[in-house]
């Protein structure tokens, strides 16, 4: 079985995949930040006992969470988004071609080969398929401009080639 799509990136969905990057990257770091920030803020507090000074730092620390979720989010939108428009994106038109050996990336000038050995997590959203090769790096595969039966192929493929635990659906939409 093979699948042969011309593509095209859109602002959405490269967008929706920096923000993707950037939760996995620094979520870790924003939960471990306000557990600090709720231990300093309690040790610091004036408050006469033990449960006021917890609280205390508990509604500080959730207060940080959400604040600092909110503008990483913000930040990464608007970077990507920019980032977009500078490298014109949307003008990068690709050839992906996916069969039993790898996957194939086919540019204007270059080709790049995958074997489906290197392919660690695939995540499926209601827009696109991301087929991730390294931590912070995914092959992009938009929806919008598949047909049902394409679906299905890229689907079976995926299910043929990789392990199960490797293939996540995320979203509205999916379980």
């Amino acid at each position: 079985m093979q699948f042969t799509k011309k593509i095209r990136i859109d602002s959405d969905i490269y967008t929706d995949y920096a923000i993707r990057i950037m939760m996995r990257k620094n979520g870790i770091t924003t939960v471990v930040t306000s557990i600090f920030l709720i231990a300093l803020t309690a040790f610091l507090s004036k408050a006469p006992t033990l449960p006021e000074a917890l609280l205390y730092g508990l509604v500080a620390g959730i207060l940080f969470f959400i604040l600092a979720s909110l503008f990483q989010y913000l930040i990464t939108k608007w970077m990507a988004k920019k980032s977009f428009v500078k490298n014109q994106i949307d003008q990068l038109v690709t050839t992906i071609t996916m069969n039993s050996e790898g996957i194939e990336q086919r540019f204007a000038d270059d080709t790049v080969h995958f074997e489906w050995k290197h392919i660690d997590k695939v995540l499926e959203t209601i827009g696109a398929y991301y087929l991730f090769y390294a931590p912070s790096t995914a092959l992009i595969l938009p929806k919008k401009d598949l047909s049902e039966a394409e679906v299905r192929s890229i689907e079976q493929l995926l299910q043929n080639q990789l392990k199960p635990h490797t293939i996540k659906k995320v979203g509205p939409g999916h379980r």
